[in-house]
Formats: C-alpha cells, structure tokens, sequence
C-alpha cells in the first residue's frame, strides 16, 4: 500500500534481490509478485532523489522486473505459474496484462500439463480465459498486449480446447506477424474480425 513511487521503485528492487536468494515463496511471495503486477500498470515517472527524472516509468522497470523473475529466477516460478492467470481479470490491473501475458507466454512453453481451474477466484475455466483475452486483444496496441496475448494462448491452447492446438499453430505466425509490422497502426475493425475467426 505503498505510495511514494521512489519507496516503491526500492521495494521493487529489493523483491529482485529476495528472488535470487530464493526467498520470494509462499503467501509472502504472491503478496511480492501481486506488489511487482500492480506496479507495472503505473505510468508515472520516478523522480530520483537528486531530482532527475528516471528514463523508464516505474510500470516499464516493474514490467522488465516481473520478466526478470520469469525468465531467471527459477524458485519464483512456482509463486506465479499459474496463479498470475487472475490479474488478466482485475480491472486495476488491466494496464499490467502486457507483462503478465509476456510471463506467462514464458512460463506456458515450460509447463505442459494441465490447469486446474478449480484453484482460482476468477479465471474458473479455459472458455472464462479465452473471452476475456479475445476482448483485450481486441485493442492490440495497448502496450503491445495483442502480441504478448497471442504468444500467451498459443502456447496455453491446449489448456482451453485440445482441438485449437492445430488451428492455432496455424493461424497465429500470420497474427503475430501482422502486429509485429503495424504495431501503431492496427485497423481496428478487420482485427477484431480475424480474432472472432479464431473461435
């Protein structure tokens, strides 16, 4: 609950240092990922104490700090795999779903076996997790999320439907590439068309 963003910017850091000593476990590290989740949705810039302004907003180093964690730090994985799936429904964390989609694309490649639905609050099935990110995708160029929302249920697919798995492998490279080519610059209405082709 925190709000100085220069004490949050710190808080975030030392999160870091607590996940490369294997300490960010338990309760206590879900309370730390949610903290790092919550931060990357912040769009302000960090005033330094010299006065200066950070180059990146403290939501751009949350975001690097959360696929840090992901990609490096192997005792944090069980803390966010797959219980980041939530923050995908939280509207005050709508701003974050282009890290959490980025680290659980990540995470998805590695972890095969099946979810069960049944250990979350919101995200209570596969169908629930595919409407809802249909509809962020829909607006792909909010922080780059389309791409990262694709990579994400590319990988996952055989968690919604096994029968997407081969459409999907299909389908999505020329997705991908098309937001790869026009990330500013996305015609709204043909996207949402060709996502509503994917279901």
């Amino acid at each position: 609950s925190e709000t100085n963003m220069a004490v949050q910017k710190v808080m975030a850091q030392i999160i870091v240092l607590l996940g490369h000593h294997g300490t960010v476990t338990g309760k206590m590290g879900r309370d730390c990922v949610e903290f790092i989740i919550r931060l990357c949705a912040a769009t302000e810039q960090v005033e330094l104490h010299s006065g200066a302004v950070a180059t990146e907003s403290l939501g751009e180093m949350c975001s690097n700090i959360l696929q840090l964690l992901t990609t490096s730090v192997p005792s944090v994985e069980a803390v966010l795999w797959p219980y980041t799936l939530e923050y995908f429904f939280l509207s005050d964390t709508e701003a974050a779903v282009p890290a959490v989609a980025r680290s659980l694309a990540h995470m998805a490649g590695k972890n095969r076996d099946k979810v069960e639905w049944g250990q979350f609050q919101y995200c209570t099935s596969g169908t629930k997790l595919l409407a809802r990110l249909i509809v962020l995708a829909s607006v792909p160029q909010e922080g780059g999320r389309g791409i990262h929302i694709l990579r994400f249920l590319l990988k996952f697919s055989h968690n919604i439907n096994r029968h997407l798995v081969d459409v999907w492998e299909a389908r999505f490279p020329l997705l991908l590439h098309f937001l790869e080519q026009h990330k500013d610059n996305v015609e709204l209405g043909q996207w949402q068309d060709w996502l509503l082709a994917l279901v």
